[in-house]
């Protein structure tokens, strides 16, 4: 799957350039549970005994690290690094949080009592455009 379309930002001569940064993850979505614990607790009862608590934990570290790395390698994306619209703030986040709380409530649930908390959060205006 092509997750994002890769572009090249020219930045030379171009005022206002979006800057590109890269972030790392894992994707931990598609884990199979049951074979990480499996390879995870092999690999901690074949572990040979330390000689001293530092040496332990090291060997404990690198283990489950490596069990981690096979199950759910570290991805790297480049993404353009955007500033948000000066009209969204904290507060804008807010109440769209909660419009989207009623509406999805409402379309589980098609309750007249959900329907009028619907409106009541989402406004008159708005809430016409919805039904």
């Amino acid at each position: 799957k092509q997750w994002y379309q890769r572009r090249v930002a020219i930045t030379a001569g171009i005022s206002g350039a979006k800057e590109e940064k890269s972030i790392t993850f894992r994707s931990i979505k598609n884990i199979d549970a049951e074979l990480f614990h499996t390879n995870l607790q092999n690999c901690l009862d074949s572990n040979s005994t330390s000689l001293t608590f530092e040496e332990a934990i090291n060997q404990y570290n690198s283990s489950c690290l490596s069990v981690i790395n096979n199950h759910a390698p570290l991805l790297t994306k480049t993404i353009k690094d955007r500033k948000s619209a000066p009209w969204f703030d904290g507060e804008y986040k807010c109440q769209r949080v909660l419009r989207r709380k009623a509406q999805n409530l409402w379309k589980r649930t098609q309750l007249p009592e959900d329907k009028s908390d619907c409106g009541s959060v989402l406004g008159p205006v708005l809430f016409n455009l919805y039904i």
